[in-house]
């Protein structure tokens, strides 16, 4: 696995430098020394992100919705106007934010499934009304600069047609060796006809790996820069 600096550690957890290399110093964060520079595993960093306690409050799913409709260019119809006007204000601290604020601002939207499907199973799935591509499959669709190889496919179901596909396509609970990523949206389906715009599908690489994390998050500071100009 690739070696991060300690700048992109920083990065990828949305923190400074000097806590990343307290963090090491204590031992809480393995790494390395070459020369004199600090370097981090990127699998090191990743059991860190995983282990972590969770940031600030994060936003209500509905106004967690909102806030990436709005920055598809959508109008949040399920809000009120006082309610669309907090997420808007909410959404001008975000702006320019790193990749860990904005995954722990978003990460009560939905529900992530890992799960163990037959291959046959996994085709059908993702033919399925009521689903759409997500994660690094969709970095593209969502104006991300990211290749991603390897990457479990992660889709977005709809909550009133998943216990139904998981049934009819014998989809379970992965037990160690997950290969499929289900988003389920809390509280409503936040989707038109034609699926997640770019601010849900990079909101769906903020919590994969680094790389990702930073495509996603600047696929959202862009389309926050241009909402609030």
């Amino acid at each position: 696995m690739a070696d991060l600096s300690v700048a992109e550690a920083a990065s990828a957890l949305g923190v400074d430098a000097s806590r990343i290399r307290q963090l090491l110093r204590s031992g809480a964060l393995a790494g390395r020394h070459v020369g004199r520079a600090w370097v981090v595993p990127v699998e090191a960093l990743a059991e860190l992100s995983e282990h972590r306690p969770a940031g600030g409050r994060p936003l209500a799913p509905r106004r967690a919705w909102a806030l990436l409709d709005l920055l598809d260019g959508g109008n949040a119809p399920w809000l009120d106007r006082f309610a669309r006007s907090q997420v808007r204000a909410y959404l001008r601290g975000l702006a320019g934010a790193e990749p860990g604020v904005w995954r722990d601002a978003l990460r009560a939207r939905e529900h992530r499934q890992l799960v163990a499907a037959h291959r046959a199973a996994l085709a059908r799935l993702s033919d399925s009304e009521g689903v759409w591509p997500a994660g690094p499959a969709a970095a593209l669709a969502a104006g991300a600069d990211l290749v991603a190889y390897g990457a479990l496919p992660e889709f977005y179901v709809d909550a009133q047609a998943w216990p139904a596909l998981a049934r009819s396509l014998h989809l379970v609970p992965a037990d160690g060796r997950p290969n499929v990523v289900v988003r389920v949206p809390r509280e409503m389906w936040p989707f038109g006809p034609g699926g997640p715009g770019h601010a849900a599908l990079a909101a769906s690489l903020l919590g994969g790996e680094w790389r990702a994390a930073r495509s996603g998050a600047d696929v959202l500071n862009e389309l926050a820069a241009c909402h609030l100009q």
